[in-house]
């Protein structure tokens, strides 16, 4: 039986992971009408995102203190992604020959579940040393 805790903290992490997708898509596609690389997109974004996501994970999705290993746990599972995420993107762009707006919603969806399971271990696995303050 699933209990609602789960219910209520999936519902929350889906209402953040799709803002988070759409800032990151408008990133991305901004950054590549703009004449930036894929890898100058994608690192504009991460830089970006990394902040923004464990910010509202936190407050709004796991509820946990926030510090600074969670925050250097969170940027390290999400650069542990960035390979992956951007390898998406180039299969779609490339082999595929799909325009970004196509490129980068589809790898970001495929990333969605690897995300959810990064952001709980690092927010929640171990107890915070120093909180970052409200």
């Amino acid at each position: 039986m699933i209990r609602a805790g789960t219910i209520a903290t999936t519902s929350r992490y889906a209402v953040v992971a799709g803002s988070c997708l759409v800032m990151h898509n408008a990133i991305m596609i901004v950054a590549d009408r703009a004449g930036l690389t894929l890898l100058q997109a994608a690192a504009t974004s991460f830089c970006i995102m990394v902040v923004t996501g464990y910010l509202l994970l936190c407050a709004f999705v796991f509820r946990g203190t926030r510090s600074w290993r969670g925050f250097a746990r969170y940027t390290g599972a999400m650069a542990a992604n960035f390979p992956i995420s951007t390898g998406l993107a180039w299969l779609f762009l490339v082999p595929l020959h799909q325009p970004m707006a196509i490129a980068a919603p589809a790898a970001t969806l495929i990333m969605v579940v690897v995300n959810y399971v990064a952001s709980h271990w690092a927010i929640m696995g171990g107890r915070a040393s120093r909180s970052l303050g409200a």
